[in-house]
């Protein structure tokens, strides 16, 4: 796909805004895709000065030993021949955007949406009181929804049951936690929707090419939290920790679950369970354990940790790993789930389809 040069650079420019929203919206993602806390379950806010420390886990897993090379190799073809790229590890590291994207969402939340829709299916239904000041603002709106519910497979949303808009926000795409009243509904929200319409008018596919990592990380967080993964009724009116709730929240065989017990168990629970961290002390347990983490938002907490390495096992091609770093472990692991492999060359093989349209 080609673009003249001062399109280009107009779109460098645009990706860089997002960027610096994008790269943090981990800070969003972390009150939202995480598990819902009950009313009933209030926990004082625990603010606190603790001292990261570096850990470690095991190296076990290898392509070696993994079945299905032959799905794998189809994946890694449909990934060669689609425009999007191997992601870069660490591709994020941009201390000065996300220090940035930090402060910004100190001062800001999402306030109200422009626009929701219900999701049934494949089909969307916008409720009354959208106030697009456009009808572009309506359609780009549209497009990005049916984008996502084109990319992920019916059953790994089915508890994906609205959709939101806002005109600004923390970031370009998250999860919203559900209702109260609906424990396992949960909501596709978009953010910052004048900027994606810039990008769009230079040039569509331009725009589904910049979403796609972000759709993917969002489908990581729908992993987890899908029926069969987590008793949403766990931990209601409990006060345990962080660790604790993991064990208590999330079936035995959970993804989720199984990757804390390989990947989590040995951080410092005190670094775990505090609520607030300084920036300096976040980007120092970043920089103590670098190699464990694909991207530097993973280190946030173990929710991001697993959609950022689910990201780079949708978007990595399988020859680009690098088997002696121990964040490749967390891309490895999920390729020992079946479905997870068909799921991702179901998805590569989606990507090439739009492009042909």
């Amino acid at each position: 796909m080609k673009l003249m040069k001062k399109q280009n650079v107009y779109i460098v420019f645009i990706l860089g805004l997002l960027v610096g929203w994008g790269c943090l919206f981990a800070y969003y993602h972390t009150n939202a895709a995480k598990v819902p806390v009950q009313q009933e379950q209030v926990k004082e806010k625990l603010v606190s000065k603790v001292e990261p420390i570096a850990f470690s886990f095991d190296k076990k897993l290898n392509l070696e030993n993994i079945q299905q090379k032959n799905v794998i190799e189809k994946g890694d073809n449909q990934l060669q021949i689609s425009p999007f790229k191997s992601l870069k590890i660490h591709g994020d590291e941009d201390v000065d955007s996300l220090k940035i994207g930090r402060m910004r969402l100190e001062k800001e939340d999402l306030g109200e949406d422009i626009a929701h829709y219900s999701i049934l299916g494949d089909t969307i239904y916008l409720h009354k009181g959208a106030t697009f000041k456009e009808d572009t603002q309506k359609e780009i709106s549209e497009t990005i929804v049916r984008d996502f519910l084109e990319i992920v497979p019916a059953e790994y949303r089915e508890h994906l049951t609205d959709y939101h808009v806002y005109q600004t926000g923390a970031s370009y795409m998250f999860i919203i936690p559900p209702r109260k009243e609906v424990q396992s509904a949960y909501s596709l929200g978009v953010g910052h929707l004048e900027e994606i319409i810039s990008l769009d008018k230079q040039n569509s596919k331009s725009r589904y090419e910049f979403e796609m990592p972000f759709i993917v990380n969002a489908l990581g967080h729908l992993l987890y939290t899908m029926p069969n993964q987590i008793d949403v009724e766990a931990n209601v009116g409990q006060q345990i920790s962080f660790s604790e709730s993991i064990q208590k929240t999330f079936n035995k065989d959970s993804y989720l679950r199984q990757f804390f017990t390989e990947y989590w168990k040995n951080v410092d629970l005190k670094w775990i369970d505090v609520d607030e961290t300084t920036w300096e002390a976040e980007r120092q347990f970043f920089k103590l354990n670098k190699d464990n983490f694909v991207s530097l938002y993973a280190r946030k907490d173990i929710y991001e940790d697993f959609a950022e390495s689910f990201k780079y096992f949708v978007l990595t091609k399988s020859t680009d790993l690098d088997v002696t770093k121990p964040y490749t472990q967390k891309i490895l692991f999920f390729y020992q789930y079946p479905e997870l492999v068909e799921l991702r060359t179901l998805i590569l093989t989606k990507m090439v389809e739009y492009e042909k349209k």
